[in-house]
């Protein structure tokens, strides 16, 4: 099953830094390492999920 909160993709954009790599006032993001992405922490980063792990996450 293809994962719902990345469609499979294994990465999103990081959430403190809506994907630019930087946090406000142009520090790098300490969440993504300044790569404007994560993994996502529904597969991963494996781009998809299992079937029970699908049902706990409906």
């Amino acid at each position: 099953m293809t994962c719902k909160s990345c469609d499979g993709s294994r990465l999103i954009n990081c959430q403190n830094c809506s994907g630019e790599g930087f946090d406000f006032g142009n520090h790098k993001c300490d969440s993504c390492s300044g790569e404007g992405v994560i993994a996502c922490s529904t597969c991963e980063g494996k781009g998809s999920i299992g079937f029970f792990k699908w049902l706990k996450s409906s």
